[in-house]
């Protein structure tokens, strides 16, 4: 039952009586109140039920309005508790009136905890009279702000934000402070990150702008950036991002940018040529990366000013320019010095080694013999210094294929038995199997060609032998030469400098043997480049070791078709030589083995090769003005009397390099200039002119 209802029928209970008590006093004509009759006693009824119906309508209403209050007043207490910020209502003396959840899980307490404290007592000391401060600047006519620090228990120190004003209640006649609390310590701490990297921006040698997506100014620019233009950063943020355009190329610069947009990458590097605001053209590298955001895209480019470099890669251009030209140079004047050099000491040579073979007189035999001394001293000097210089400037190239080291190893030792230097000495071979190893020919025939050379120099009398054999340790299976002697040996503390660039046992002007000191550093530095290793192991006065290794190779050695031996029948040569003294050493070389015709000019020996049949071709490289020697044997088999004869470089042109170039699918074989009887006897053997027995 509504509690309208209960009120409406007590009313109506309460006239009945009053009316049943009329009627009884009018049965017992009362008149003591003569006025008051019954019907004017009815009439007051009525204006009383009238009253009432109006009084019940009203307590209706009012209900209904109570009603919808508490409903108001549960929302408000809802979003006043589950705001997003959080509201405090301090009294004058700061103490804490009301608070609602968001502001009391902020400041990290309960909310029923929080009423009637002090705001203080959660502050930093240091904080409060500030505080204070600010309470007394609120009022009524605006907002405030204030940061402090607010202490919350288990956790660091945060920052709130509060904004508060002045509010007097006119009902209670009491005033106190609304404030607005916010915890701004990302805030402040991204802030101040900000502040950082915009220092370190401005700190960096690299110039950083930013615009956005179809703006027509900078929106950020960096220290680096006002300084790259040569102005203040406020111009820099006035001015167009066209001024960063590849090449100058305003114009173009938008589509530029709409199609970095659309690519996947979004990003473009280039270098370019752009104006500073003084009007001095600069050489710039930049970076523009496309950043899309919620908001709007933004272009962040990076650009250094890179003209010192452009102006140093143009320098480094031209000094290499320079050097290359200077390294052909230097690579020509190498080829021709050597050429120059030995074409005239191989006729000093032949034709010092002839007077001594022809000259019976011994005074006059031994004058010989130190002139040719001499000769093949200047000749070795010259070979190393010049392989050197190669060494050094990686000139030299290489072609590594199966060499059988045991034929290395016995022509090493054939060329240097041919040699009269060292009468006391026995050169000796052991080569009980063959062993290959990839090895470049000629390089492999110098190293072992040093190392004899030095043997038998350093070993005054006594003995050098050449062992070939095969060895297995952990590192794999190698292919070993062996060079060991009964000289004088090596120190123990020159051990460590033995394979320095001209170091010997004995330096400066009291050492006691000849020689560049290159022998041993040549030797070295080509088994290196061949994947080999050179040890050394020596004792002073007793002799010295030298091993040469190279990794194994498994070849089945193709037997090729040797020249048949002619049993001591002449055969016909054709010496191309533009040089007569050569000529004549080498007719005084072989004149007993064969008949020796020479041209003097490459076009003289194509017409000579018409007419006639020779068995070997004895051929210069240089031959002059005209054709050179590879152009003459080219043509040479090219005529149809061509009898696969073959053709022999003899020219000095002997650097590693050069070889290359001769030997292999070109000539059949070698001979450096300059050359001793022995040198072209060998190889005409190997070719199979000479009988090997003679």
């Amino acid at each position: 039952m509504k509690k309208s209802e209960r009120k409406k029928r007590n009313f109506d209970v309460d006239i009945d009586k009053l009316r049943s008590a009329l009627l009884e006093r009018e049965r017992d004509n009362d008149s003591s109140n003569p006025e008051i009759t019954y019907d004017r006693f009815e009439k007051i009824i009525n204006e009383l039920s009238v009253y009432q119906t109006e009084l019940e309508q009203q307590n209706e209403e009012l209900l209904q309005t109570q009603s919808e209050l508490d409903r108001q007043r549960q929302r408000y207490s809802s979003l006043y508790n589950l705001a997003p910020v959080g509201y405090l209502t301090l009294d004058k003396s700061g103490v804490i009136m009301g608070v609602n959840l968001t502001a009391a899980r902020l400041l990290g307490v309960e909310p029923n905890r929080a009423l009637n404290r002090k705001f203080i007592s959660l502050l930093e000391p240091e904080d409060h009279r500030r505080f204070f401060d600010y309470l007394n600047s609120l009022s009524q006519d605006e907002t405030r702000e204030f940061e402090t620090r607010v202490r919350s228990v288990g956790k660091e120190d945060r920052i709130f934000k509060l904004e508060g004003a002045l509010f007097h209640d006119r009902f209670d006649d009491q005033t106190e402070y609304r404030v607005v609390v916010s915890d701004v310590t990302d805030n402040k701490r991204a802030e101040a990150e900000l502040r950082r990297f915009r220092r370190t921006l401005d700190l960096t040698n690299e110039a950083v702008f930013i615009f956005s997506q179809g703006g027509d100014s900078f929106t950020y620019a960096n220290l680096g950036a006002a300084a790259l233009f040569g102005c203040d950063r406020e111009t820099i943020l006035s001015a167009d991002p066209a001024v960063l355009a590849p090449d100058g190329d305003e114009r173009t610069f938008a589509k530029t940018i709409d199609r970095l947009v659309e690519s996947e990458s979004k990003y473009l590097s280039y270098e370019s040529r752009i104006k500073t605001k003084t009007g001095k053209s600069i050489f710039i590298e930049a970076l523009v990366q496309f950043i899309e955001d919620d908001e709007e895209g933004r272009f962040v480019v990076l650009a250094r000013n890179v003209s010192e470099r452009k102006e140093t890669e143009r320098q480094l251009r031209e000094a290499r320019r320079k050097a290359e030209e200077s390294s052909r140079l230097k690579s020509s004047l190498l080829m021709n010095l050597s050429h120059e050099i030995r074409t005239p000491i191989n006729g000093v040579l032949g034709l010092t080694r002839a007077l001594h073979d022809r000259i019976e007189e011994p005074a006059l035999k031994g004058l010989a013999a130190k002139v040719l001394h001499s000769s093949r001293r200047l000749t070795n000097t010259l070979h190393s210094l010049l392989e050197y210089s190669q060494l050094r400037s990686g000139e030299t190239p290489m072609k590594l294929e199966p060499t059988s080291l045991r034929d290395i190893a016995e022509r090493v030792v054939e060329n240097a038995r041919a040699k009269a230097d060292a009468p006391d000495v026995r050169v000796s071979l052991v080569a009980p199997e063959d062993v290959y190893c990839d090895l470049d020919r000629d390089f492999i025939l110098q190293i072992l060609g040093n190392i004899l050379d030095n043997a038998i120099k350093f070993t005054p009398k006594g003995k050098v032998e050449v062992r070939v054999e095969r060895r297995r340790d952990e590192q794999g299976e190698w292919g070993v030469v062996v060079v060991r002697d009964t000289g004088i040996g090596v120190s123990k503390d020159k051990l460590r400098t033995i394979f320095e660039e001209f170091r010997q046992e004995s330096e400066g002007i009291r050492r006691r043997y000849e020689g560049s000191g290159l022998g041993l550093t040549l030797a070295k530095q080509m088994t290196e480049l061949m994947n080999g290793v050179v040890e050394l192991s020596s004792v002073e006065g007793e002799g010295t070791s030298v091993v040469v290794k190279f990794p194994v190779v498994e070849f089945a050695r193709s037997v090729a078709p040797k020249r048949s031996t002619r049993d001591g029948e002449r055969f016909r040569a054709l010496v191309v030589e533009d040089n007569q003294l050569n000529v004549e050493v080498t007719k005084l070389y072989i004149e007993a083995y064969a008949d020796v015709d020479f041209a003097l000019t490459g076009e003289e020996a194509i017409e000579k090769a018409q007419a006639n049949h020779y068995d070997v071709y004895l051929v210069d490289i240089n031959l002059g003005s005209g054709i050179d020697g590879v152009e003459t044997m080219t043509r040479i088999r090219a005529l149809e009397n061509y009898n696969d004869a073959p053709f022999v470089a003899v020219t000095g042109y002997a650097l590693a390099a050069e070889r290359k170039l001769l030997v292999g699918d070109s000539f059949d074989d070698f001979i450096p200039k300059p050359f001793e009887k022995e040198s072209l006897e060998n190889t005409l053997k190997r070719l199979g002119f000479i009988d090997s027995t003679d």
